[in-house]
């Protein structure tokens, strides 16, 4: 594993990258996660974890052991009965569809 110099910049931490870990730009996208920094291109940020889908075997996760679904038919029901009582009607009578149409024009 490489290292890098770490120094004083005011009340800022600085990182002194080698050659090899040279990032495009000037600024980047930072994040913690424990004790780990993590720098990440501001753009093409994604570029790496693409890549890094690449370092998986062909047979990971082939013998998952996935555990059963739960049977969620009460809080299914539950979801319908909510949505069908609070759906609002279409607008039927010519002065609803006036009201829609001006706030369509108004981006409403």
């Amino acid at each position: 594993m490489d290292t890098a110099k770490l120094f004083d910049i005011g009340s800022d931490q600085a990182v002194q990258l080698p050659q090899a870990y040279r990032m495009e730009g000037g600024e980047v996208n930072i994040t913690k996660v424990g004790d780990a920094v993590i720098l990440l291109p501001l753009k093409k940020k994604w570029g790496s974890l693409f890549e890094s889908l690449e370092e998986f075997s062909d047979d990971f996760m082939a013998e998952r052991v996935q555990p059963r679904l739960e049977n969620r038919s009460e809080l299914s029901r539950q979801i319908t009965c909510f949505s069908i009582k609070h759906v609002k009607p279409l607008a039927t009578n010519d002065k609803a569809k006036k009201n829609t149409e001006a706030e369509e024009t108004l981006g409403g």
